[in-house]
């Protein structure tokens, strides 16, 4: 048998609303609805944030990206990507024309512009994984910055 506890607490009157509309949706009782939503956002909030193995906190970008294999035969290709997400310690760059060329521990050069920041950004950067599938992902660790680079993303991830 499992044990419960009873916790009361106010909310607002039109979440309180949208909950039950929920709950009758559902064919539940609303406690049901409750319980839910907060396992819910436990599971997305608080226990993955506990097993999260990152040293720096990641921001999503969206920002268009070149990049440039570096020290392989297609040393002097280079292509558009889009980086997802960047934090001071790497980035996550999509980038479907890399992902056939490129394994974990291969080298590349990335340029990109930090939102809101006029002066582009360039990045030396080791992949330590690569994600193959319809939109091709690297995720990789910054082994060198140009010029201010790294001390303007300090300033965007604050």
């Amino acid at each position: 048998m499992k044990s419960s506890i009873t916790v009361c607490f106010e909310l607002p009157e039109a979440l309180y609303k949208a909950l039950n509309a929920l709950a009758v949706e559902k064919g539940i009782v609303p406690e049901g609805v409750y319980v839910e939503a907060l396992q819910a956002y436990f599971r997305e909030n608080v226990a993955r944030k506990s097993t999260e193995r990152r040293r720096h906190q990641r921001v999503q970008v969206g920002a268009k990206a070149v990049a440039k294999v570096v020290g392989k035969e297609a040393g002097s290709l280079v292509v558009t990507g889009r980086i997802l997400d960047v934090s001071l310690g790497g980035l996550r760059l999509e980038c479907s024309e890399l992902e056939s060329l490129l394994g974990e521990g291969d080298m590349l050069e990335v340029v990109f512009s930090i939102p809101g920041i006029d002066m582009p950004v360039y990045f030396t950067c080791k992949v330590c994984s690569v994600l193959r599938g319809d939109l091709p992902e690297l995720g990789c660790s910054f082994v060198g910055a140009a010029g201010g680079s790294l001390n303007l993303l300090k300033g965007y991830i604050g």
